[in-house]
């Protein structure tokens, strides 16, 4: 896919000039601008500690942003906290696993629809999750805490779809994950577009993210590196990933 993002006015989502970090500590992202379109999977990508972790969970909410904005269709959020986020259709699905065990696969997707009003709502919200995760129907009175790594991870993106949220944030959703879980995975992310879901993620396999993406942003140092359509930084991967390496100055005596 090769796609030209529009003006950040017409993003569904905005970040922009983001400055965060943990608690009292240092800056980890210095001023990055992203923005994610309709329909289409916005890549983050870049090394260990380039702070794309700790982008999301600032878009997300979970951590204020020191300065910058988030903007959801032209709506400033950048207050709000995770939790309204949800109510504007808005959800994260983290890298940590965070099934609730003692619960039902079924309990477990009643609590993404937590936010939708009316019962008949929230089971229609539920069945949209298992008909984008087909392989979590089977599994809907098994207590989750008997699933295997890629069995829980496929039930958080259920989850996730089940808030009824029109923008979906991944990351890195197949860490630690088998590579035939993993590939399903990412074939399920893909597809959400085809529901006009927008995804924003971060992972880790960059040759399986490609496959998926639509437009691609990297970091490095916790700053804006490079963006652009999926085949254009495709194209540059290696390149790219030997700056990640040598540093840009090291990268261009290196092609010399």
């Amino acid at each position: 896919m090769s796609v030209e993002q529009s003006p950040t006015s017409n993003a569904v989502l905005s970040a922009e000039e983001i400055v965060t970090g943990y608690g009292r500590g240092p800056n980890i992202v210095h001023g990055v601008s992203i923005s994610c379109h309709e329909s289409q999977v916005t890549l983050v990508l870049g090394p260990n500690g380039s702070g794309k972790s700790t982008l999301l969970r600032c878009i997300a909410g979970l951590l204020p942003a020191r300065s910058g904005s988030v903007t959801l269709k032209g709506r400033n959020i950048t207050p709000w906290a995770c939790h309204d986020r949800v109510g504007l259709g808005v959800a994260f699905i983290p890298q940590e696993h965070t099934v609730f065990t003692e619960m039902s696969v079924y309990e477990n997707l009643l609590m993404g629809a937590w936010s939708i009003h009316g019962h008949q709502a929230k089971r229609r919200s539920v069945d949209a999750a298992c008909e984008a995760v087909p392989l979590i129907k089977p599994l809907l009175k098994v207590n989750a805490g008997l699933l295997s790594g890629g069995q829980q991870r496929l039930l958080e993106v259920a989850r996730g779809i089940a808030t009824g949220a029109k923008l979906l944030i991944f990351d890195e959703p197949t860490a630690g994950v088998a590579p035939a879980d993993a590939d399903r995975l990412a074939e399920i992310i893909g597809n959400l577009t085809s529901s006009d879901v927008t995804v924003l993620l971060v992972e880790q396999n960059i040759d399986r993210a490609l496959t998926i993406a639509d437009y691609v942003y990297t970091l490095m140092s916790g700053r804006n590196s490079h963006q652009g359509p999926v085949t254009e930084i495709a194209a540059r991967m290696d390149d790219i990933v030997r700056e990640w390496t040598l540093g840009p100055q090291g990268a261009l005596n290196e092609s010399r």
